[in-house]
């Protein structure tokens, strides 16, 4: 083994800092992935919510107006 400067324990060294930098950036990559995946769940839950909130309220709307016409129709007539 050569311990002089520039021998082994400088490649070892080169070695640990280029493994400690592709850990950091598969690290870096790993956030980023799980970013977009969040950011495009969110793009997609979005409309899906905004749809799900539209047609609730259409059918509370529909009801509501299926109970008027049922209330109108039992309700008595005034005569004149």
């Amino acid at each position: 083994m050569d311990n002089a400067p520039g021998g082994n324990t400088s490649a070892f060294s080169e070695s640990v800092k280029s493994l400690s930098e592709t850990v950091g950036k598969v690290g870096q990559q790993q956030m980023e992935i799980m970013s977009s995946v969040m950011k495009t769940g969110i793009e997609m839950v979005e409309p899906i919510t905004k749809t799900s909130l539209d047609l609730a309220g259409n059918l509370l709307q529909s009801v509501n107006q299926a109970l008027q016409g049922v209330s109108s129709a039992m309700a008595p007539k005034k005569q004149v």
